[in-house]
């Protein structure tokens, strides 16, 4: 990776949707070593529930001051946002009591950003446990997490979201509208209509005709 295209790439921020009220942020915090397994480090990452961008990351130790370097991280327009994160003790010390809560993960309040780790491990060796593809220094290993997250965002940035509806089963979706009292069925996209005609042209099943396909040896 070359140190001169990372430092090119936009900022976290400039890669953010807009925040909006109502947003909620996860906090969380992962595990990895540079070097050699007794030197942990961790990377803290606050995530927004609606847009799935990482709003900030950094990366240092376990402690209170770099949970205060991941709070100055987060920009003003999303500081506003109710947060949630884990039991670690640090951060009722640093972010506002009114607006934070730290719950424990069964409740489900941090699903998104375990789902966030999960991604890092699966995508960056240097996070995979039990695996030789470790960082040999913290100064790539944060260079290296930057840029995942910085293109991580972009791609969400510029992703569109197709909703695709399921075939009804049974009953047909029922439309009420506002200046009519009548009902109307409507047939939502991708509906499967059982009255259209059969295509036609197509070879019989097999079982119908009693010859199976042989498969091509390779």
């Amino acid at each position: 990776m070359d140190s001169k295209k990372v430092a090119s790439l936009p900022s976290i921020e400039e890669t953010l949707r807009p925040a909006e009220d109502g947003d909620v942020l996860e906090v969380d915090e992962m595990c990895s070593f540079v070097g050699c397994r007794e030197r942990k480090v961790w990377t803290w990452t606050v995530l927004c529930r609606r847009t799935r961008q990482v709003v900030a990351c950094v990366v240092g130790d376990r402690g209170e001051e770099t949970c205060r370097k991941l709070w100055e991280a987060i920009p003003e327009d999303y500081r506003g946002s109710y947060s949630y994160s884990d039991l670690w003790s640090v951060y009722c010390l640093v972010f506002p009591a009114d607006k934070h809560q730290s719950v424990e993960k069964r409740t489900g309040q941090l699903a998104h950003i375990e789902r966030w780790h999960n991604t890092v491990r699966q995508r960056l060796a240097c996070y995979v446990r039990k695996s030789l593809s470790f960082s040999k220094s913290l100064y790539w290993h944060e260079l290296v997490t930057r840029w995942f997250v910085v293109t991580y965002n972009l791609e969400l940035a510029s992703s569109v979201t197709i909703l695709t509806l399921p075939e009804p089963q049974g009953a047909e979706d029922i439309l009420v509208t506002e200046d009519d009292d009548s009902k109307r069925t409507v047939k939502p996209s991708g509906y499967w209509d059982r009255s259209a005609p059969p295509i036609t042209g197509l070879p019989p099943p097999a079982h119908q005709t009693g010859v199976l396909p042989v498969p091509l040896l390779g």
